[in-house]
């Protein structure tokens, strides 16, 4: 077997032409050195990094899931049901006019919960929990009381928004 020569362009100023490695494969491009390998990785982490980090960024407050209504259609004493999506939630204003709002998923597997008003309370199909006026447990499976969420009262119109998703 009759030895190589070194390729043209192998740190002899020549112009880069492909070359070969110990083996005799063909190798094209310009010859890679330590510096140039740290370089790639580094900008190749710092992409990674960048990405990671604004997946884990919560939506602006423009992006979050919300809903909103003429306060005018929500009377004192009422409840009424809303989707945000397929989040069904209540709203409801209490006698001091103050508006609030609260998911209708019921605590324990996510049914949503029906409000019972000749008896007072919510009830969820799925396991016969009972939750009182107010949200809380008063009977069953459930671990939590329903969730209350954020409402906004500004020029006439009510809105209610969804949590971020890790808020929930």
């Amino acid at each position: 077997m009759k030895p190589r020569e070194p390729a043209s362009g192998a740190g002899d100023g020549g112009p880069a032409t492909s070359r070969e490695n110990e083996r005799g494969i063909p190798i094209a491009g310009r010859p890679t050195d330590r510096r140039s390998v740290l370089r790639a990785f580094g900008a190749a982490a710092g992409l990674a990094v960048t990405d990671l980090l604004g997946a884990c960024a919560p939506p602006p407050a423009e992006q979050t899931p919300s809903v909103s209504v003429a306060a005018s259609d929500l009377p004192t004493g009422e409840r009424l049901r809303l989707e945000i999506g397929d989040h069904p939630v209540e709203l409801r204003r209490d006698p001091d006019g103050e508006p609030h709002a609260r998911s209708l998923l019921c605590t324990h597997t996510g049914c949503e919960v029906k409000w019972r008003a000749d008896a007072g309370h919510y009830e969820c199909p799925c396991h016969d929990g009972l939750f009182d006026a107010d949200g809380r447990v008063l009977l069953g499976p459930p671990p939590a009381p329903l969730r209350d969420l954020p409402v906004a009262q500004e020029a006439g119109v009510v809105t209610v928004r969804l949590p971020p998703a890790g808020n929930a």
